[in-house]
């Protein structure tokens, strides 16, 4: 289970969108982003101790609009479906979905929304199914005038094993 606020992924694919500065304004421009990677992670497991190792694809996707004024904004998703193994021994399937949207002015003013959810159904060394363990969270992201804020609203893990 990762509690995350934005994955390596999304982070970088968010660097992709510098705004221009408005001498180099241009029409408006509308791209889609469709963009996954494999990823094979060993971090702290939430809610069973030890570790979790993550393998599978993870997925970022959406529109990137540019505006002339050197604006630009970004809508999009995050899925994944990633196989965890415990040091336990337990596994499962972990699956997020994450909707998003960040905005960003001339000047480099930012600001993003972020709805996480993910769900991991564990089962134990035989296959028997153990719980779910699932985490939310629903977070804005500002970054103006050289300040970075976070706020975050409705954070909640649920470990029903």
């Amino acid at each position: 289970m990762r509690i995350r606020t934005m994955s390596a992924l999304l982070g970088a694919t968010v660097t992709l969108l510098a705004p221009v500065t408005p001498a180099q304004a241009a029409p408006v421009v509308i791209s889609q982003v469709d963009i996954t990677v494999q990823l094979d992670v060993v971090q702290p497991a939430d809610c069973v101790g030890g570790t979790e190792h993550l393998v599978g694809p993870e997925r970022v996707f959406g529109q990137v609009v540019e505006h002339p004024d050197g604006s630009s904004s970004f809508v999009g998703n995050l899925t994944d479906d990633l196989t965890v193994e415990f040091s336990n021994g337990w596994t499962g399937v972990f699956t997020t979905k994450e909707h998003f949207a960040l905005n960003t002015v001339a000047g480099g003013n930012q600001v993003q929304t972020n709805v996480h959810q993910d769900t991991t159904h564990v089962r134990d060394q035989n296959g028997v199914p153990v719980g779910v363990i699932s985490f939310r969270v629903v977070e804005h992201f500002t970054f103006a005038n050289g300040e970075f804020r976070t706020d975050v609203v409705q954070a909640r893990l649920t470990c029903d094993i």
